[in-house]
């Protein structure tokens, strides 16, 4: 089946049914023009590609349920709106408990105290991850540590684009499981 001649609703209908390739197509259809919509709303490649990845990765784990009755542009579109005012509430308040942080480290002894415990939390994140399976490992490794899209670690591991956005979802779930809120901590440490 040749998935570039189809219709953006023939590929939705394709995706709920679990077709891997019909998701690939969405995504390589779609993906650019996203990706320049968010890195003009946020003005940070990262933090763009990542918001990005994360609209596809809910669009695949939710594929069996979603009900989609707008057009894919419009559909991601609005899925970009919600999780950049998600990110920004989340910035503010990161941004609180830094500033909180910052109040409450004004004593020699209390930074110290504050650097042992974010040592001890990357340590216990580092051993959380290499208690992960090998595969959800090498996908993480991939997209954190080296900053590689979903696209780039799928080409790289020659596994489809839909199991890494799955492998990274697990991932996330299983570290926000344990950590909780501290998981966005983490990642700024």
């Amino acid at each position: 089946m040749d998935y570039k001649q189809l219709t953006d609703a023939e590929l939705l209908d394709l995706l709920k049914s679990d077709d891997a390739a019909a998701f690939d197509q969405i995504y390589d259809r779609t993906a650019s023009f996203l990706l320049k919509h968010t890195y003009n709303k946020l003005r940070n490649r990262g933090d763009a590609r990542d918001l990005v990845q994360d609209i596809y990765g809910k669009l695949w784990a939710n594929r069996a349920t979603q009900e989609i009755d707008i057009s894919l542009i419009g559909f991601l579109l609005t899925s970009f709106r919600k999780a950049y005012f998600n990110l920004l509430i989340h910035q503010r308040v990161k941004q609180e408990y830094l500033d909180s942080l910052a109040i409450s480290s004004t004593t020699a002894a209390d930074e110290t105290d504050y650097r042992v415990r974010s040592r001890q939390l990357i340590q216990q994140l580092e051993r959380e991850i290499m208690a992960l399976p090998k595969e959800l490992q090498e996908v993480f490794n991939l997209v954190r540590n080296y900053n590689m899209s979903y696209k780039e670690v799928a080409k790289t591991l020659g596994i489809s684009l839909s199991t890494v956005v799955t492998r990274t979802g697990n991932t996330k779930t299983r570290l926000r499981k344990k950590f909780g809120g501290l998981i966005c901590f983490l990642w700024a440490l």
